[in-house]
This record gives structure tokens, sequence and C-alpha cells, in this order.
């Protein structure tokens, strides 16, 4: 990308970044550090603040508000937290009017960053959406509302750039962090795919992996107790599984969880307690090698798992409330990254209803069972890498850097919005509803 030349009248810059959960901090720590790197080779110091996590705050990132007391999904549990999410969110925006940051770069979490979008756009600040909203899943609103109010998009999804160019927006697939760091992993850990791990005691492990809120936890963990206690019986050999414990959850909490979930079985419902392994503080690629299978709830954590190779089905479900609310707003044919970014079914997607031990077992057992089946998803999942460029935060930061150095005039900005608001868009091609 060529980076304009042209002499900054100040050689610092406010940069406000948002996040709203584990994901997002993750991800916004990425950015931070080559955002600080992108900005110092050109003789720029940055100024970085906002909502923060511990993995943006170790990365110099100034907590303004802390990503816990933003951290909900779903209609029915935004309601309940409300108050918390709502005092922060007037902090965020106090913050953003006294302080009046050069730049404004919102991560995920749409539900918040729309309207934080918004605020900035009109106050003047350099708008970026990093990882956008899923506007090929909630209709064209959400499309008009990022090209009104955006100098730059930048997509960590391989077919997101094109559908928003496609409605004038500055969109750049700038790739995925997810590649990046498992590449790096595997630099350093070269036997870490799964099929490859030799140990010295063979024992086969399956991933638990029930995602980052406390909501998503609490529906989709006890069914995946009962999928691998079902597995492990109806294998009939030793087979122990894996649990990474997010940052936004406590171990403790999912022990309880476990205890509960097995009390309430029939007592000969095991054989013996299932040997279930809780893992803090590493990454997923990590806690996942030897893995010959996973159940995954839907997510980051699913692609991640993806670009692992590691065979495994997608699980997800919803409070009623906003279950039945998304029918209505999405229409997708499938929920998980790994099917979205392929184009087709490489995975299993086991939503709501269907979401049971039964089924979740079922699977489980085929992969397990036969290593033919195994090794071709392995080999599907695998090809997905290809999707993605290398060093995306990098890629990311040049994107904001090139953006803010051309940033438009007054005159400019008002020609931008009225462009694009007269500007049609063919959303055929996409199904995409008005």
């Amino acid at each position: 990308m060529m980076i304009s030349q042209r002499p900054s009248e100040s050689k610092s810059v406010s940069i406000c970044l948002v996040v709203g959960e584990a994901s997002g901090d993750a991800q916004g720590a990425l950015l931070a550090k080559a955002l600080r790197a992108e900005f110092d080779q050109h003789g720029i110091k940055t100024n970085l603040w906002g909502s923060a996590g511990p993995q943006m705050i170790a990365s110099g990132v100034e907590p303004v508000v802390h990503v816990n007391e933003l951290n909900a999904m779903g209609i029915a549990e935004v309601i309940a937290v409300y108050p918390r999410l709502s005092s922060a969110a007037h902090r965020l925006q106090a913050e953003l009017k006294r302080r009046s940051p050069d730049i404004t770069i919102l991560i995920d979490y749409p539900g918040l960053n729309l309207r934080l979008m918004e605020d900035a756009y009109h106050m003047g600040s350099c708008v970026v959406y990093h990882i956008p909203p899923k506007v090929w899943a909630h209709g064209i609103g959400r499309i008009t509302r990022l090209r009104d109010c955006t100098f730059l998009v930048t997509c960590i999804l391989p077919f997101e750039e094109k559908l928003l160019r496609h409605a004038g927006i500055n969109a750049h697939f700038v790739g995925n962090p997810l590649k990046d760091q498992i590449q790096d992993l595997e630099g350093r850990h070269a036997n870490i795919l799964a099929g490859k791990i030799h140990h010295a005691e063979v024992r086969e492990c399956i991933g638990l992996v029930p995602g980052s809120r406390t909501g998503e936890v609490e529906r989709v963990f006890p069914e995946m107790i009962r999928a691998f206690a079902r597995t492990r019986t109806a294998l009939n050999r030793p087979l122990k599984a894996v649990v990474p414990v997010a940052p936004t959850v406590s171990q403790d909490w999912l022990e309880a969880i476990l205890r509960q979930t097995l009390a309430s079985e029939e007592q000969n419902q095991y054989s013996e307690v299932p040997e279930i392994e809780f893992v803090q503080s590493r990454p997923l690629i990590e806690v996942l090698q030897g893995c010959q299978y996973a159940w995954v709830c839907s997510g980051t954590a699913a692609l991640e798992v993806a670009l692992l190779g590691i065979p495994h089905s997608v699980v997800y479900k919803m409070h009623w409330l906003s279950y039945s609310i998304a029918q209505r707003i999405v229409k997708l044919p499938f929920i998980s990254l790994e099917n979205l970014c392929s184009g087709r079914e490489i995975v299993p997607e086991f939503i709501q209803d269907k979401m049971t031990a039964e089924a979740l077992s079922a699977h489980a057992l085929t992969i397990l069972k036969s290593p033919e089946r195994a090794e071709h998803m392995r080999s599907e999942l695998l090809a997905l890498r290809q999707l993605f460029p290398p060093h995306s935060a990098q890629n990311a930061a040049a994107a904001v850097l090139d953006c803010y150095l051309n940033l438009p005039t007054e005159s400019s900005k008002r020609f931008h919005a009225k462009a694009v608001r007269e500007l049609i868009i063919e959303d055929e091609e996409w199904g995409v509803n008005r």
C-alpha cells in the first residue's frame, strides 16, 4: 500500500479503540501494537485509549472502560444488564467528546460501536471500522450506516471486501490474525497439528470449546459434557477432554457446571467420571494440540479450530427470545465462519434444539471411528488457510495510517456523505435484503 508523505502538523495522534468482548480484546491488542509500530516508523507518536481488556491494556491501551463492563450478547441478555452497559457507553461517549480523537477505531461489537461510529464521524474523527458488523447477515441497514460514517473498513473475512466495495465503502481485506498466530505457533511447535503429535502415552482427546460469554456457556457446555460422556462410553477405549477457559469466565464456575451436569444424570449413566481437564491462560492452539476432534461454540474460536485443521462440529444455542428474533432477521445458509468462508458446509452445525448430546456424540464417533473421514475433513479445513494473506495486523495498521494521512477536507466529507446516500446498490448478487 502506498503511504502518502503529506507532512503532519502534529507529531502526536490520539487514537480511540473500542471493543466489547474477549475476542475483540485479542484483536485490539494485535492492532494496537501494529499501529504503534506503523506510526512510529513515520515519526508519529500515538496515544491509544478506549475500552480495553487485559490484552489491550498490556499492549499500552489506556482503559477508559473495561471490556467486562460491555460483555453481553443477545437481546434478552442485554436487557438484563442494561444499566451496566448504558453507564459504560455514556462514559465512552463523554470521553470521545472531551478528547476528540484524531482517529476512532471500532472493533466488532456493533450493538454499541455503530452508535459510537456515528458520534465520532460527526465530531470530525477519522473513523475506521475494524472487523465490521456482519452486514451479510443483517441486511442493508448496517451497510448504509457504514458507508455514511466511515472512511475505512478493514475486513478479516475474505468475502467481505467485495460485498462492502460493491456498496460504495472503502473496504480492505487485510487477512486474519488467527492465521498469523497459528503459523507463528506452528513455527515454534513443529508437530502441533492434530494427528501429528506422538506422545509417549497415546490417548485420544476431544476439545470442548464452550465460548467466552456466560450466557452461551450456560447453554452449550452441559450438552458438551453429556456428549463427551456418551462418546467415551460408546468408543470403549481411553478418551479424555480438554476445555480452554476463556479469560472472561471462571474455571471454578466451569467446574461447578461440570459437577452439576454429572449430578443431574442417573447414577448409572457413566461407568466412571469422565476425564475432563480445564486449561487457563494458554492459546487455543496449544490447548487443543493433539485433539482428534472438538465441539466448538460458534464464533471466532470455530474459525481458529478450522484453520488448525482439527475435525469438529459447531454448536450454538441462544436465549429463546433472541433466537426467535434472529430467525426473522438473519437469512443465511450457515452460521459458522468456516462454512461461510468456504461457501459450503465443511463442518456440521448443531443449533438450538438440534444441539443434543446424542447428535453431538453421533458425529464425533463418525470421525473418531473413521481415519479416512477424519483426514478428509482435516484436508478441507487446512485448505481454508489459502484464502488469508499473512501479517493482518500490520496490513490493517498501514491502511489506517494511509487513510489518516489522506483524510478528506470538510467539504470532501460533505460530498462523501451526500454521494454515498445517492449510490444505487445492486444487491441481487449478494441476496441482501433491503
